[in-house]
């Protein structure tokens, strides 16, 4: 191996063919649990060699059966071994596979259509009922197992679970949740074989991630796209000297409790009577909304709000750490992702709840970012902050709460033509309840909830739209308007299924509508913006509005069938120039 990584390509490959039939609907007859079955019963000889392809080809990712699902803990990462076109003894090629290392942090999974730790899926606790799978393997918390999966194992998870797999982020998965492996790529560099991306749909429930300061949710019908870690050795090599000093200091803890057990026993002084005292707790920070939360109380009740504003508190500030350490090394620490990963945790705790409260806004974030749901992490924050709010500034922010939180009724309720143009109203609302919310601020305060760097990337500040915007922005890497419209064309015309002069067309339109905007091109991508997907302040709503636009000029000079038609207005994802030097 000379440290480049190999490519491959994929013509005449029957796995791959097959694959791609799947696609289109067809489904192949599930032999996963006959091989598993053989390969124990009978002696396979020599190991299969890893067989180079014949003419690498400039690309150098190669989509292969997609592994079991989940995610991956900051710091504690897994190994991921796969194979891909095997060779055996008799010099057959065998199919794609995959071995997956797998840990259930908390709660319980199922795994559908895999074998697990070489036992093929039976039936098991927590398996949904009327899945289309044939049978379920249950893995349940602390276990780690090897999982072997294919594109369309589907996990369930019948409580709320968290799961590590491989160098992929965390995946936390609420209660009755149904998740389908849909595709995976991978790479060799080295001479190793590594995940480099894992795309999963959510058939039932709802899924959440994070790592690296980059965070989403997804719900029923959407899809998950994950990338590996950017530098799996270093996180690697910290694990390893984590568990390392875990496994001392359990040895020294067990060398002092020997030699407490064999010390001479001495009868302690007798003290004398005095009179009880009743301990008394210290006061628990208040837990209930100080905002009137009208039809949304009852669901929103049991939302610790004292919790998430100590997380709040305690997160903001790793988060611009995190941003200007990259920045000064062109590195990630992992330790700090691992403690921004722990805080996110206790603020996903609440979603669900807010989800269920139907609060006006797209998606699970935009539930999060709803006012009243930010009135109420912003007085828990001051609070843990010790600047609490006073009763004139809680009467000012409950007045904004209602004002705006009719307004948020109305954009949810109204008629757009595209669905970008529904997220862009509802961010701009939002961005106008955050400005005045900071004004009813002292300074103080201001510099608690905003310190300062927050503001000046788009998701950094965890009181702004861009927890809303974050998860549907696609920066695009380009030198000019005509890159963009190249690279961005092809991605629209893939999901409008255009021919080669249809797409042409497209990307016209799209350099023209483009390059006449300049704020989209005033400031290159930074390093915050290229590895963690904090956009430039300003640069996401810029290229909102711009994109609602060119979606009119695209629809008023392209000829599209009524089906293409549907299928632009109801694209969500927010596409953006990312200007290289």
């Amino acid at each position: 191996m000379n440290g480049d990584d190999i490519k491959h390509h994929d013509w005449h490959d029957r796995a791959i063919d097959t694959a791609l039939r799947e696609v289109g609907g067809q489904r192949p007859p599930d032999l996963s649990a006959r091989i598993m079955l053989a390969l124990r019963e009978h002696p396979q000889g020599d190991l299969p060699m890893l067989q180079k392809r014949q003419e690498p080809r400039a690309s150098s990712r190669v989509t292969s059966f997609a592994m079991a699902a989940a995610c991956v803990l900051l710091g504690l990462l897994l190994g991921v071994s796969l194979v891909h076109a095997l060779r055996g003894p008799d010099g057959q090629k065998h199919t794609v596979s995959e071995q997956v290392e797998v840990r259930v942090l908390r709660g319980e999974v199922a795994f559908a259509a895999a074998v697990v730790d070489g036992r093929v899926g039976h039936d098991a606790p927590g398996s949904r009922p009327g899945s289309n799978a044939d049978s379920y393997t249950a893995v349940t918390s602390r276990d780690r197992i090897q999982v072997f999966a294919r594109t369309g194992t589907r996990i369930h998870a019948s409580r709320a679970a968290r799961v590590q797999v491989g160098f992929f982020p965390t995946l936390q998965v609420a209660a009755d949740t149904e998740l389908e492996v849909r595709s995976m790529e991978f790479s060799m560099k080295n001479g190793v074989v590594a995940a480099s991306s894992l795309t999963i749909g959510v058939v039932v429930g709802m899924v959440s991630w994070s790592a690296w300061g980059n965070s989403g949710t997804a719900v029923a019908g959407e899809t998950v796209e994950l990338k590996a870690g950017q530098d799996q050795t270093t996180l690697a090599a910290e694990n390893a000297r984590l568990l390392a000093r875990l496994t001392s200091l359990e040895q020294e803890n067990g060398r002092l409790m020997t030699m407490r057990e064999n010390a001479p026993k001495v009868a302690a002084p007798a003290a004398p009577d005095e009179p009880a005292v009743e301990e008394v707790a210290p006061p628990k920070p208040a837990t209930a909304s100080m905002f009137d939360a009208g039809q949304y109380a009852d669901a929103l009740k049991d939302v610790d709000w004292a919790k998430m504003g100590e997380a709040t508190f305690a997160m903001q500030p790793l988060m611009n750490e995190l941003v200007k350490v990259l920045e000064e090394t062109g590195d990630v620490p992992p330790e700090l992702a691992i403690k921004i990963q722990e805080l996110n945790g206790n603020l996903l705790a609440g979603v669900p709840a807010m989800i269920k409260a139907g609060l006006p806004g797209t998606g699970p974030n935009g539930a999060y970012t709803h006012p009243l749901v930010v009135a109420n992490t912003l007085a828990s924050t001051l609070q843990a902050a010790g600047h609490a709010l006073d009763p004139g500034q809680q009467a000012a922010l409950d007045g904004l709460v209602k004002s705006f939180g009719a307004e948020l009724h109305g954009v949810a309720d109204g008629q757009y033509e595209f669905a970008g143009e529904s997220l862009l109203r509802e961010v701009e609302a939002k961005d106008r309840f955050y400005e005045e919310m900071s004004q009813r601020l002292t300074p103080e305060q201001f510099a608690a909830i905003y310190p300062k760097g927050s503001t000046e990337y788009d998701g950094l500040s965890l009181f702004g739209s861009g927890l809303l915007t974050r998860q549907f922005v696609k920066p695009i890497e380009a030198k000019s308007a005509t890159e963009f419209a190249r690279r961005a064309g092809t991605r629209i015309g893939d999901e409008l299924g255009l021919n080669d002069a249809e797409t042409k067309q497209l990307r016209a339109v799209i350099e023209s509508s483009s390059a006449g905007v300049p704020e989209l091109w005033q400031h290159p991508g930074s390093l915050a913006e290229r590895k963690l997907n904090f956009l430039r302040k300003g640069r996401t709503m810029a290229a909102m509005r711009h994109q609602v636009s060119m979606m009119r000029q695209i629809v008023r000079t392209m000829n599209l069938s009524a089906e293409q038609k549907q299928k632009l207005m109801s694209f969500r994802g927010v596409l953006v120039p990312l200007p290289q030097q």
